[in-house]
């Protein structure tokens, strides 16, 4: 009898992939929004016409690869650590790979200020002269934040542009919305102050009370005439 027997003496090779979820490289650093998702793909490397097939993937977060792979996961927030390897048929296995995530789920936070012209009393007014800044953050949660991505704004329900210091250019009520996004996509709730523009100059007038007499252009009074500016 003769019995054929094929030796497959090499593991598996297993890699990460993004599955869902927006995601960016920066520095070095892997950010995934806390909604993504990762998948793992392995195969088994035919060498010497023998390869016995992918037995499984295996995974563990923040933690030694223990559970078999299934499907895509996610990820809490804060800094993750991916630890995966695979197996082929006969107990071949792969070295443990070791990935660090970020995973970010904060949105921005937005605020508006005026620089310049304005009067905070029962209303914000301000004046065609004033700037209108917007400043933004991106919290650090668990030791995690992907940075800023952009800020935007729209006056009176226009569309919305990138922003830059700008003026209001219409006297009367304002409405001045706003919102930012950070780099893996989580985007803040528009934000809507209300702002009231002056452009107009106050009206006064000058009259006398009492004696007075006009002559040759001139305005002619006594020391008890009195001055009224109304």
């Amino acid at each position: 009898k003769t019995l054929s027997v094929q030796s497959d003496a090499t593991a598996p090779v297993s890699a990460w992939l993004v599955n869902a979820g927006e995601h960016i490289e920066l520095g070095g650093k892997f950010y995934l929004n806390a909604l993504g998702k990762l998948a793992l793909e392995s195969s088994d490397p035919v060498v010497g016409n023998v390869a016995s097939g992918v037995e499984g993937i295996y995974y563990g977060i923040d933690g030694a690869p223990s559970a078999k792979y299934a499907a895509p996961f996610g990820f809490a927030e804060g800094i993750r650590t991916l630890n995966f390897n695979a197996r082929d048929n006969v107990a071949n296995t792969e070295a443990v790979k070791s990935t660090a995530i970020y995973v970010d789920g904060t949105k921005p936070i937005s605020e508006l200020s005026i620089s310049g012209d304005q009067y905070h009393g029962d209303k914000v007014y301000v004046s065609l002269r004033s700037d209108i800044l917007l400043a933004a953050v991106d919290p650090v949660v668990s030791e995690v934040a992907s940075g800023l991505r952009e800020t935007r704004y729209s006056v009176d329900g226009g569309a919305f542009a990138d922003y830059s210091a700008f003026k209001l250019v219409a006297e009367g009520k304002r409405l001045v919305s706003f919102y930012s996004a950070d780099q893996v996509g989580n985007v803040e709730a528009t934000k809507t102050s209300e702002l009231w523009v002056d452009a107009t100059a106050p009206d006064t007038a000058l009259s006398i009370a009492g004696a007075r007499h006009d002559a040759d252009g001139l305005i002619y009074i006594t020391r008890d005439s009195g001055i009224v500016l109304t």
